[in-house]
């Protein structure tokens, strides 16, 4: 049986948002971030971006119109990339900002002389990011054998494991299956597998985003799934969830969010779960990340400036530590912006999320396509909407 993954709808949304999204203007090649003293490293290298993103796009994700770049440059910005590095790390990601594994946006000889590069490099873990789909049995086996000695780990991303959610909040262009499929062939292999999991989902309100985070931490590990990255998500220029925080339909999760998350899953899971992205890191980058209009943070997750530096200082210790005990710090802790939240997450919607996502599709039709696309294509895409949605 074929699984639906398109969507025509989010699809040319997003491809009208992207055209009027100029070149990315960065001033280097690469980008360094380190964290705790080396513990973990990444680098970004330019590339002309991630396919899935030029043709369609997620609706929370902007990295920017890239540039095609040759396998020299490609070659060139890693090893600059390595070069900058002064501290011993651990952990040693190395990616473009789509995906590795996928020969239109990273050549196969210049992947391979990336490779090269980190087999010679002190590291004791290597890891790079890549969609699910572009995982073979030939690509994995390539990369074990070009880098001997190093623990491997690829980091995917699934944002969430409700195929209804990835297709109509997320226009993921893919469907879980296709990662359990990847997971299975990492696993067989012996590659960690890492799983990028979000919490503030475009269309969901705050509970749901909690539940759904939840659910899809639960589903990865079952699904061989080593480490769960949690990533509450900020809003960016040109995507979808810009326009949605514009207009009204959207706002940032809650740091308290992504506290509930850790403090409803179950112990034996936290030892596979890891936090990311809870502050914004692009000041952190080596060169200095010119922030423009082309990728800015417009708004990202918080709680408010009575309480913030103290939240962020125990994620940092719970991030980089792992000690259970701070959750239960930060759930204990009181502030006037959490009892906010709190009513917000308790508060029942009046319209199912169906009802919700049609009535913004509605818009979205008039706003970004042609006049007589909902007429031609409305009522399918309603009938998919409210017969495949399910709540699990």
């Amino acid at each position: 049986m074929t699984v639906q993954i398109d969507n025509p709808l989010l699809s040319e949304v997003m491809r009208c948002i992207h055209r009027m999204r100029p070149k990315l203007h960065i001033t280097s090649p690469f980008y360094d971030r380190i964290e705790k003293n080396g513990n973990f490293v990444s680098i970004w290298f330019l590339t002309s971006g991630c396919q899935w993103n030029i043709r369609s796009g997620c609706t929370m994700c902007n990295y920017g119109q890239g540039s095609v770049c040759n396998e020299e440059e490609i070659v060139n910005a890693v090893h600059k990339g390595l070069s900058a590095i002064n501290v011993k790390v651990k952990r040693l990601l190395v990616s473009p900002s789509g995906s590795m594994l996928d020969p239109q946006e990273v050549p196969p000889n210049a992947r391979r002389r990336i490779y090269s590069l980190i087999r010679d490099f002190p590291s004791l873990e290597f890891a790079f990011e890549t969609r699910p789909e572009t995982i073979t049995n030939e690509v994995v086996k390539e990369v074990i054998e070009s880098i001997p000695g190093k623990r491997l780990s690829i980091q995917m991303g699934l944002e969430s494991s409700n195929a209804w959610i990835q297709r109509f909040c997320i226009n993921k262009g893919s469907h879980p299956n296709q990662f359990t499929n990847a997971a299975q062939i990492l696993t067989a292999y012996g590659v960690k597998v890492y799983a990028n999991i979000s919490i503030g989902t475009a269309f969901l309100n705050p509970q749901e985003a909690i539940n759904d985070a939840v659910r899809s931490v639960q589903w990865a590990i079952s699904n061989g799934v080593d480490v769960c990255m949690l990533f509450p998500l900020h809003v960016k220029s040109y995507t979808l969830l810009f326009w949605l925080y514009q207009n009204g339909f959207y706002h940032p999760p809650s740091l308290w969010s992504l506290v509930e998350v850790l403090r409803l899953l179950d112990p034996k899971l936290l030892s596979g779960t890891k936090i990311a992205w809870y502050r914004n890191y692009y000041e952190n980058m080596i060169p200095k990340l010119e922030i423009n209009e082309d990728s800015d943070v417009i708004a990202s997750p918080t709680t408010c400036p009575k309480c913030q530096e103290r939240v962020l200082e125990l994620l940092d210790e719970y991030c980089y530590r792992g000690d259970l005990r701070v959750i239960d710090d930060l759930d204990t802790m009181q502030c006037e912006c959490k009892d906010v939240w709190k009513q917000k997450i308790g508060e029942v919607s009046m319209y199912s999320l169906p009802e919700r996502v049609l009535r913004i599709y509605k818009e979205l039709a008039s706003l970004f396509l042609p006049d007589d696309w909902w007429s031609h294509y409305g009522s399918v895409l309603e009938e998919e909407l409210f017969n495949t949605y399910s709540a699990e």
